[in-house]
């Protein structure tokens, strides 16, 4: 690959995770705040996880020109995991409170 390739590649991983993040900054609110339907709401949770991993990515093309360290790659490795884990903590959330649901008009 010549340096115009790479460069472009780079360039592109910036413009896909800044539109990934800002679709993440828009998934997490929505699930917080606003009742939606479980069917909406699972496949969000599905997606939030590997959008804020290409996320992480392109701040990490974005920031690597600048200087290219050890601790910036352990940085985007520890977020992606990060990501994985509350992808999976939305997901049992989301059964839990529906399982509440399911049993509200039991008594103790």
């Amino acid at each position: 690959m010549n340096d115009r390739t790479t460069e472009s590649l780079a360039y592109r991983w910036v413009r896909l995770g800044a539109v990934c993040g800002l679709v993440v900054l828009v998934i997490y609110p929505l699930l917080i705040f606003v009742s939606l339907p479980d069917l909406v709401a699972i496949a969000l949770v599905c997606a939030f996880g590997p959008l804020l991993g290409i996320a992480c990515m392109g701040l990490y093309h974005f920031m690597a020109p600048v200087r290219k360290t050890v601790s910036l790659q352990i940085a985007v490795v520890s977020n992606v995991i990060a990501g994985s884990f509350l992808t999976m903590l939305l997901h049992d959330g989301l059964d839990f409170y529906r399982w509440i649901l399911g049993h509200r008009g039991f008594s103790w």
